[in-house]
């Protein structure tokens, strides 16, 4: 890619914390420019504020316009603009753009996304005749369409149905009856927090064991 080959595009956007009439000031400034012509800036197409330049100078030009709160980035150029002597720099709109070497980019709010010069496709007609919407619940085949045989029958279904929540899954008649069991908890109590849960005697006592450590000795560290 040639050394002059970006340009500086602005669609109209402000950066985040600024408020649109101070951007509007401060791009006066920047450009030395009336209302009008800055207010032309902020018609909703991307519009070029300088190109033909070297991605530092890009980058430079980028700078001061966010530092003024305008939302701008830097795009190559098509080759049929790209700068044929350093240090050209005009203004121009993404619309000049040849086919030659388009490149993506975002389409501002409302704009069309086919290109005006494109033919549009040719309208194709479908019969439909042979189409028809039937009455909601209505069968999907006509009677001669439908098959007729064993295997059409209706199919009897039981009456299914959503239980509210919180009650039985099962119907009374479907509950197996269980007999109650009786289950004797005389012998069982609850420890207090931090107690044994075992009984005095039904602890095993341990017997310490005595190990001779009269032949063990500690050595300095070493790495």
């Amino acid at each position: 890619m040639s050394e002059n080959s970006y340009a500086i595009i602005f669609r109209g956007d402000i950066l985040p914390g600024f408020l649109l009439p101070d951007v509007k000031q401060n791009l006066k400034k920047v450009f030395k420019a009336d209302d009008a012509r800055i207010a032309g800036l902020f018609n909703n197409k991307p519009v070029v504020l300088k190109k033909q330049l070297s991605y530092q100078e890009a980058s430079r030009y980028q700078a001061v316009l966010q530092q003024a709160g305008a939302a701008v980035s830097i795009e190559p150029l098509p080759a049929s603009e790209k700068a044929t002597r350093p240090g050209a720099t005009t203004e121009a709109s993404l619309s000049q753009r040849s086919q030659g070497g388009r490149s993506w980019q975002l389409a501002p709010v409302g704009s069309l996304l086919v290109d005006a010069n494109v033919e549009p496709p040719v309208a194709t007609e479908i019969d439909i005749s042979h189409l028809a919407l039937l009455p909601q619940s209505g069968y999907l085949l006509s009677e001669d369409e439908r098959q007729s045989g064993e295997e059409n029958r209706a199919i009897e279904v039981e009456d299914w149905r959503l239980t509210p929540y919180g009650e039985s899954l099962l119907r009374e008649s479907e509950r197996a009856s269980t007999a109650s069991v009786d289950v004797d908890i005389s012998r069982l109590s609850i420890a207090e927090g931090g107690g044994y849960l075992l009984k005095e005697e039904e602890r095993a006592i341990a017997t310490a064991l005595m190990v001779a450590t009269d032949h063990i000795e500690l050595l300095p560290y070493q790495d």
